[in-house]
């Protein structure tokens, strides 16, 4: 036990290196990003040179310091596999078992080679995933031409994680014309017409297309990171460096940035809400529902057009250091696109996220002339606080 307890801090303080291996964007200096990062809407897409370095680590990291090394062998990769079809498609709606089949020939050996180098078996399966999901999103939208017929008495199986994946194509169309039966069938309930419904829907699949075609080689490679680290132990997991800076911020309730909860709608950045006190909310210029048009460093920095983005890539250019300056392109709420932009200059600063923190409370109530006390805590986290 007492050698158990010896390598804990040392396997942690290694793995957060790890974590940290792979370069990031900067937040504001000279090479500030230009451009997104290309998404697989570009192409296929392939894994980045220096993740077989971190795969490498994380392996040797893991082999050495976890408290229960694991074997890199057929079962190990056997499970890793199998988690990754699971954290891709884990109700078993996109995935033809035609392509399970094709894929199964990396089962038992995904992860047994020495550094684990060959990755692109992993951007293989993710490339067909999203091939898979547009064409679901396309049958999907196809089925808003006409309002289903609730007279037949058909089930629809709501939880798939155990069924068999879909023999053929025919059988999938069918799995997801029940699907779509059941999400009108629920926004009826919910008091919608047909007309309010295939808006609703017509959206709600658009934004399934969207996002998937915004996927970059970095998102791969970390579901299939955490397929192998998840399939040792529950508790054992990997974050891209983006996301490790989230988490560093949600624990330590602080970052250096404007103040701002941002969140992607259709091709814009939308300000879901502005920190009470922060630098956005003193400018008086910055508000709920603005759209981000495009994004500039310091007083004479060149604007980055952002339309399109990624919002965690919109960001990593609205955040810096404390003391420096983002100038924003910022198309107020409910203005039309052909409207005039306005430019507002914050001045970053580094934000206490109180309303984030864990809170308790002590309630006295009266019972049967008997007087109790009860504890109650509460926390709330919001992403994309900058």
């Amino acid at each position: 036990m007492s050698q158990l307890k010896s390598r804990l801090p040392l396997f942690a303080t290694l793995l957060m290196l790890t974590l940290a291996f792979a370069p990031t964007l900067p937040a504001s200096s000279d090479n500030a990003p230009t451009q997104a990062r290309p998404t697989i809407a570009d192409g296929p897409l392939a894994p980045e040179a220096h993740y077989t370095d971190v795969t490498a680590l994380v392996r040797d990291v893991i082999g050495r310091l976890h408290y229960a090394p694991p074997a890199f062998d057929s079962e190990l990769s056997a499970r890793a596999f199998d988690r990754y079809l699971s954290l891709l498609d884990p109700n078993r709606s996109y995935f033809l078992a035609s392509d399970v089949a094709e894929f199964s020939r990396f089962r038992d050996n995904l992860l047994q080679s020495r550094r684990g180098s060959d990755l692109q078996p992993a951007y293989d399966i993710y490339n067909r995933f999203h091939q898979r999901i547009l064409e679901r999103v396309e049958f999907l939208t196809a089925q808003l031409d006409a309002e289903p017929d609730f007279t037949v008495n058909e089930d629809y199986q709501y939880d798939r994680r155990e069924a068999a994946w879909a023999a053929d194509l025919d059988e999938l169309n069918e799995i997801t014309r029940k699907r779509f039966k059941n999400d009108v069938l629920t926004l009826q309930l919910a008091g919608q017409d047909w007309g309010s419904i295939t808006d609703t829907l017509s959206r709600r699949y658009r934004g399934l297309a969207r996002r998937s075609s915004q996927s970059v080689a970095a998102d791969v490679f970390q579901v299939y990171m955490n397929a192998f680290t998840t399939s040792i132990d529950p508790h054992t997991a990997y974050m891209t460096p983006v996301n490790q800076d989230n988490f560093r911020m949600e624990m330590s309730l602080s970052l250096e940035g404007i103040g701002a909860v941002l969140t992607a709608e259709d091709d814009y950045t939308r300000v879901v809400s502005i920190v009470p006190a922060g630098p956005a909310d003193q400018t008086k210029e910055l508000f709920p529902n603005d759209r981000l048009l495009a994004i500039a460093q310091g007083a004479d920095g060149e604007f980055v057009d952002v339309v399109g983005w990624r919002v965690d890539d919109v960001v990593q250019l609205v955040r810096g250091p404390r003391d420096t300056t983002v100038r924003l392109m910022v198309l107020p709420a409910d203005a039309p696109p052909d409207s005039a932009p306005r430019i507002v200059s914050i001045q970053r600063k580094k934000i206490r996220l109180e309303e984030q923190a864990a809170k308790s409370s002590i309630t006295e109530v009266e019972r049967d002339a008997v007087m109790s006390r009860g504890c109650s805590a509460s926390s709330r986290n919001r992403v994309w606080t900058r």
